[in-house]
């Protein structure tokens, strides 16, 4: 949580730095023969790097991965509705940042932040109704349909 106090510019340079580690993982994993699955990852960084002001210009391109990041198999984008995300910051579950108060102040912000999700491929997850257990079941259940995952018997 560190990070998400400080200047815009700071946050992405840390997630971006953050994401190259996980990047090296990931071609890791790959070069091992496993699939690899994640949630965010470099398409959370650029949907958030939109409301900076002004956005930065450059390798924030909406629905690329710069050249230096391995794209994962697999993006989950675990969504809950606004009025759901309001509770659960309200009630303490999920932190409260800058970029909370931001979508808050303005629905656009929040929309502009899921279209640029959108443009990366991910599977929505809607999780407003559902337990831990119920989204990593929903989870599991598409890495199966799609082959990345044996089903259980």
């Amino acid at each position: 949580r560190h990070f998400d106090r400080r200047p815009a510019t700071v946050r992405r340079a840390y997630y971006r730095a953050a994401g190259l580690v996980a990047s090296e993982q990931a071609i890791l994993a790959k070069n091992a023969g496993r699939h690899v699955v994640m949630d965010r990852y470099w398409p959370s960084t650029v949907a958030y790097a939109a409301m900076d002001d002004p956005p930065p210009q450059g390798t924030f391109v909406p629905g690329q991965y710069p050249p230096e990041y391995e794209p994962p198999d697999v993006v989950f984008l675990l969504i809950v509705t606004e009025k759901e995300r309001r509770r659960r910051i309200r009630d303490g579950r999920d932190g409260r940042t800058d970029e909370e108060d931001q979508l808050e102040a303005a629905d656009e912000g929040r929309a502009a932040v899921l279209r640029t999700y959108r443009q990366f491929d991910v599977r929505e997850v809607d999780t407003t109704h559902l337990s831990v257990e119920e989204v990593a079941e929903a989870c599991e259940a598409f890495l199966i349909e799609a082959r990345l995952l044996s089903s259980r018997s």
